[in-house]
């Protein structure tokens, strides 16, 4: 049960933390950044950020050996092109729309712990799932249409859910702070080859948004990788919590970028949170 809390926290943070991220990418892109910018400059910083913590918790080289090095190496690279894919879907789509489809993710880790993790999936746990995710439907309004970078956050949500049950599967190889390390190194090396063909000199305030924005998204995939490593039996029953992210990701793009704001967002958060509930119950 406390395995069950601890993750369900870390996983709301984490979406809070992770929408504030995928703001700042919006931001960016809207004033002329391209994703490697961003990337290679941010990522650089929280990195750094990163080894400092491993520091502190237990030292670099701790965190950074493994029992076997394919599992983090290949979900890392699985991983690389989500970013990327993120910077160009936020910067033609609304932020709500975007963190909406992001919701898939949920159903997926269900999915593939089935799969994977051999876990039963029992009817409590998909019905929490459904439930919730008939929430994330109501965002989906007709007037949206359809746009090609919709599909952008679909295969992110795809991707996400696979890497953070891999996580649980195979979490006896490292620690969850060294599966970050490979999971975001990746896309920072690869943001490297293209900055150097493209280079620019931000002005500091911009250089401080771009830092934060780095240190966001890796706090939020941190957040994600540790929430799923505590979760132990509870992979299932954490999933909806995910969930909490339409309501960061509304609130910002309503606030901020004047996205608007109805009755049928209002009643998809609704079912949302009685979706976390029921799961909590269950697990009592």
């Amino acid at each position: 049960m406390k395995h069950y809390f601890i993750g369900a926290i870390a996983l709301v943070i984490s979406t809070f933390i992770g929408s504030c991220g995928d703001a700042i990418m919006k931001f960016l892109s809207s004033n002329g950044f391209q994703w490697y910018h961003f990337f290679a400059i941010g990522n650089t910083f929280a990195m750094i950020g990163l080894l400092i913590t491993m520091h502190f918790n237990g030292g670099i080289k701790k965190n950074l050996t493994f029992k076997k090095y394919n599992i983090p190496l290949l979900r890392g690279i699985i991983f690389s092109a989500s970013p990327t894919i993120a910077f160009f879907s936020l910067n033609n789509i609304p932020i709500s729309i975007y963190t909406t489809l992001m919701m898939l993710a949920p159903l997926n880790v269900v999915i593939f712990s089935y799969f994977i993790l051999k876990e039963k999936i029992n009817f409590i746990s998909l019905l929490a799932v459904f439930f919730g995710f008939s929430g994330v439907l109501l965002f989906l309004r007709p007037s949206v249409g359809f746009n090609i970078f919709l599909l952008g956050p679909i295969i992110i949500a795809f991707v996400n859910a696979f890497c953070f049950v891999i996580v649980k599967k195979y979490n006896d190889l490292g620690t969850s702070i060294g599966y970050t390390f490979f999971l975001w190194i990746f896309p920072t090396i690869w943001s490297y080859f293209f900055f150097l063909t493209d280079p620019i000199m931000p002005t500091i305030n911009y250089v401080i948004i771009i830092i934060c924005g780095g240190l966001f998204l890796l706090i939020s995939v941190f957040l994600w990788n540790y929430a799923y490593y505590q979760a132990g039996g509870y992979t299932q029953n954490i999933s909806p919590y995910i969930y909490s992210q339409i309501v960061w990701g509304g609130l910002i793009g309503t606030i901020y970028f004047r996205e608007n704001i109805d009755y049928l967002m209002i009643t998809g958060a609704i079912i949302i949170v009685c979706s976390g509930l029921i799961t909590m119950q269950k697990s009592k």
